[in-house]
């Protein structure tokens, strides 16, 4: 494992997964095709930069985000990639916004 500025490299037998944690979404670190994961608080501005970003995203097959509550240990991760096979278009914003809503939301 080493870690660096804003994220943690895990080296396995078989693979490298790193996981970043990130202050905003506005601005992503250069992705590769590595396992990667983004841990951000649970933030409605958060989502909304996801969905600006979700383009993007969704070109990372083995990217997932997690989003979490410090506050109530509570979380909703998901991969954009599979959530973008699965969602309707017209509802990704209400679905992202609910999953962070039942969740609970930081300010």
């Amino acid at each position: 494992m080493e870690e660096r500025e804003q994220c943690i490299i895990v080296h396995f037998p078989d693979k490298l997964q790193t996981f970043y944690y990130l202050d905003s979404l506005a601005s992503l670190p250069q992705l590769n095709d590595d396992p990667t994961s983004i841990v951000i608080t649970n933030t409605k501005e958060h989502i909304k930069q996801m969905l600006e970003q979700w383009n993007s995203l969704i070109s990372h097959p083995k990217l997932s985000i997690m989003f979490v509550n410090t506050t109530h240990f509570t979380k909703f991760a998901l991969y954009p990639t599979t959530h973008e096979r699965i969602t309707e278009k017209e509802t990704l914003e209400l679905g992202l916004m609910t999953m962070g809503e039942e969740c609970g939301f930081m300010e």
